[in-house]
């Protein structure tokens, strides 16, 4: 009988999976600078690794298919302004609230132009998927990263770069001990893309000097209008 969401992800070898692709998020993190940052998580650990150059986390974890944690929402409707963060963070999260497309029009309207978004997330076409299928049945909607970019690039944001993360197959350690040829074949991967900047709005041009050329006569001396 398929796993509960929550008894899923809390299971030892997701949570191994989950510390892979943190560690695979680490790197890319520690070079973003920013006033707001976006989690959303469905992962119960481990944190994110610190992020000094980012002021502020808001979090949400998908409950139930909604998002609660700092605030309540839904992939569909994110409670944010437009513009609002220079990072966007997904992790493992997409899959159990219906794949890219779900959150992909939220997610672009959150991130700032120039803005980065990390996307950890399940490979489809891995050793894992028969222990997902049979531990969550039809819950997880798992997705290849030519979907992901796809569906970010309709929208706005630019794919550049997805990496393979994780162990081969599911099991309870995290990858650091598998053979380094193993790697590229994880059952998670990390994808990354930019927001693309907003069209350029033109400088207001300098004004040009015109000469205006006057028939000798026609314009009267400046003391002649005073007298006038």
């Amino acid at each position: 009988m398929p796993e509960t969401l929550a008894a899923l992800y809390a299971t030892p070898p997701l949570r191994a999976l989950c510390a892979d692709a943190t560690a695979a998020l680490a790197p890319e993190l520690a070079g973003l600078a920013g006033p707001h940052a976006l989690l959303v998580d469905a992962c119960v650990a481990p944190a994110l690794p610190p992020t000094p150059l980012l002021a502020t986390w808001a979090r949400l974890r998908v409950d139930a298919g909604a998002l609660s944690g700092d605030l309540l929402g839904s992939a569909d409707a994110l409670p944010f302004a437009d513009d609002s963060f220079r990072a966007v963070v997904v992790r493992l999260a997409a899959e159990a609230i219906g794949g890219p497309e779900a959150i992909a029009d939220e997610l672009a309207r959150v991130l700032a132009p120039q803005g980065i978004a990390l996307i950890a997330a399940l490979h489809p076409l891995s050793l894992w998927q028969p222990w997902l299928a049979r531990r969550a049945g039809a819950a997880l909607t798992l997705a290849l990263p030519g979907r992901w970019r796809g569906a970010l690039a309709a929208r706005g944001v630019d794919v550049y770069a997805v990496r393979r993360c994780g162990a081969a197959w599911p099991r309870a350690e995290t990858s650091r001990s598998q053979p380094r040829w193993l790697h590229a074949v994880g059952g998670g991967y990390v994808l990354i893309a930019r927001k693309r900047r907003m069209a350029t709005i033109p400088l207001r041009l300098r004004p040009r000097s015109v000469h205006v050329g006057a028939r000798a006569g026609t314009l009267a001396p400046g003391a002649h209008r005073a007298c006038a």
